[in-house]
């Protein structure tokens, strides 16, 4: 009898536990679905606590730059004063030399055709005048253009003297580098006016011509005063050939 009324007994507990399981089961379900929204809810927050990190830090760098940008502008306005300050000292200085400019002007004495002529330029002898001239000439020797040219348009005296000193047209250098037609043309005036005096010419071939028909007119025209060249100094540690002119008259081509 006592084991039939135990059975009865377990079996209303285990009844109950059956019905006890039945009746947690939807709140285990409902809790495991409100974990599940809270791990998603936790990552959406560290996604967020990420994202204000990075902008903490962008604000961070912004507000350096800022300081930066501040300071430069801080820098650019007192240049900009300095500038300024510079500036107007320049317009008085410019003043100034305007004025210093008038006053030597009005205190010196008008150039007239008399002190011109009164010049002890004027009383220099025409032969000691043309080695002024030479001597003007770096060793002699100057680079085409660079000084009879000007000296020549001085005035009408000094033309005739340069002129009619064709030793002074007789030495001059040549650099293949600046060779153009300018050039070209310099040294044909140059050897017209030298005339029938020997010929002294120094070539700078230190570096590689640019315009090579050029260098090859300037030779040719070389060439045809050949006979009259009495020192060629060559400038150069090495030498590549530059096609000098065809022999048309029984010269020998000049090559470089």
């Amino acid at each position: 009898m006592q084991t039939g009324k135990d059975t009865e007994l377990l079996q209303n507990h285990l009844s109950k536990s059956d019905a006890l399981l039945l009746e947690t089961e939807p709140l285990l379900q409902s809790l495991d679905t409100k974990l599940k929204d809270l791990e998603c809810e936790t990552q959406t927050l560290e996604r967020r606590i990420s994202t204000i990190e990075r902008l903490i830090r962008i604000r961070e760098m912004y507000s350096k730059v800022a300081l930066k940008l501040r300071g430069i502008e801080k820098k650019g306005e007192l240049a900009t004063k300095r500038l300024g300050a510079v500036v107007r000292e320049k317009k008085s200085l410019l003043r100034q030399q305007e004025q210093l400019h008038r006053r030597d002007a009005a205190l010196r004495p008008p150039l007239t055709l008399e002190l011109f002529r009164a010049a002890p330029i004027r009383r220099v002898s025409v032969d000691v005048l043309a080695e002024i001239f030479m001597a003007a000439k770096s060793e002699g020797i100057e680079r085409l253009g660079e000084i009879l040219p000007v000296i020549s348009q001085v005035c009408g005296e000094w033309r005739a003297v340069a002129l009619d000193h064709p030793v002074l047209w007789a030495s001059f250098a040549l650099s293949l580098r600046e060779t153009n037609r300018t050039v070209v043309d310099w040294l044909k005036l140059y050897l017209e006016r030298s005339k029938t005096v020997p010929l002294t010419i120094e070539v700078d071939a230190r570096t590689s011509p640019i315009d090579y028909y050029s260098v090859a007119r300037a030779i040719d025209l070389l060439a045809t005063h050949s006979e009259r060249l009495r020192g060629l100094r060559l400038k150069g540690s090495k030498w590549d050939s530059i096609g000098g002119p065809k022999d048309r008259d029984g010269r020998n081509p000049i090559c470089l």
